[in-house]
């Protein structure tokens, strides 16, 4: 007859405790590195479309500022000949001018910079998954 030594495996692990810890150790450490990758590659897919859809919306801004310019000119051009009908000297209305388009500009200068600073470039969803599997790494796959 043999006596059998009980095992000090908790409930729900058997099979676990003859496992070498090398062997545990090794497929931790291929586990982790397959999730860096995937990982890594949630965060280049997410990127990529931010950059794409950032590349979309700055060439619209390109041609409307390319068309706005354009119409601003002729404005400017159109106000320049009604002032120096009215009277006014024709550098007095070019300054006149050039300081309403410089006002104007500044305006338009400080939305766009608040705009820029307002964008969120942070990869949301990967560092969701990330901190989702730094709690599962935590907790040993667990819920907590």
């Amino acid at each position: 007859m043999t006596a059998s030594i009980p095992s000090e495996t908790p409930a729900g692990d058997e099979g676990s405790a003859e496992a070498p810890l090398s062997q545990l150790i090794g497929a931790f450490a291929g586990k982790a590195g397959a999730l860096a990758q995937a990982e890594l590659v949630t965060l280049r897919v997410e990127m990529r479309g931010k950059m794409r859809s950032a590349a979309r919306s700055l060439l619209g801004l390109l041609a409307a500022a390319a068309f706005f310019l354009g119409a601003a000119a002729m404005a400017l051009a159109c106000a320049f000949f009604l002032l120096v009908d009215l009277g006014l000297r024709k550098w007095l209305a070019a300054a006149a001018l050039a300081l309403l388009a410089a006002f104007v500009g500044a305006l338009l200068l400080r939305a766009g910079v608040g705009g820029l600073r307002r964008l969120r470039w942070a990869p949301e969803r990967t560092l969701a998954g990330l901190r989702r599997d730094a709690c599962i790494l935590r907790t040993g796959g667990k819920s907590e």
